[in-house]
């Protein structure tokens, strides 16, 4: 996403869905390793994004120095779990210290958003309200939130739906 010409926030798509056996059994992470490993290689591709920006291996456009990070699952499964969250950040910044060109700074914190939340919550939002909310979505406040109701806490929502000028099952299939 973009804003004046830099990139604001930068999303990654995990489009791994979880059996419905796996999102309630005891060890969901045992049971759906596949899909939490996706989840981490998600957070762990967005922090060598930014380590490529800075280092200047990506340089077709500019980063800024806020720029967020957004993992966009295709449901919610992952995004109301801040425990499951945790440990998928842990996994990635191993694989981050095994990768010597990734610094604490490239490892910035992870908005966890599904697409559906995410079309929803760009119906209420403008420009501004929008990285602000991406912005908030990292405090440990709202760890395991949707960002639909961040949005609503925060008073992040316009007074009026607008509607979204793409379909976001057009652009990304299954949806």
């Amino acid at each position: 996403m973009k804003d004046d010409g830099k990139i604001v926030a930068v999303f990654e798509c995990k489009a791994t869905k979880l059996s419905f056996q796996a999102q309630y059994a005891e060890s969901p992470m045992e049971s759906a390793k596949s899909a939490y490993d996706q989840m981490t290689k998600g957070i762990f591709q967005l922090w060598k994004f930014f380590s490529h920006a800075r280092r200047g291996i990506f340089n077709e456009q500019k980063v800024s120095d806020s720029a967020c990070a957004v993992l966009l699952t295709m449901d919610t499964w992952f995004v109301m779990a801040g425990d499951l969250q945790r440990a998928a950040l842990e996994d990635a910044k191993k694989r981050a210290e095994a990768d010597p060109g990734i610094i604490e700074a490239d490892m910035r914190p992870v908005v966890f958003c599904s697409a559906d939340d995410l079309e929803d919550v760009i119906g209420w939002a403008t420009e501004d309200t929008l990285l602000k909310l991406f912005e908030v979505a990292t405090k440990p406040k709202y760890e395991g939130w949707s960002v639909i109701a961040i949005q609503r806490d925060e008073g992040l929502k316009s007074a009026e739906w607008k509607k979204f000028a793409l379909d976001l099952g057009d652009l990304i299939p299954g949806m």
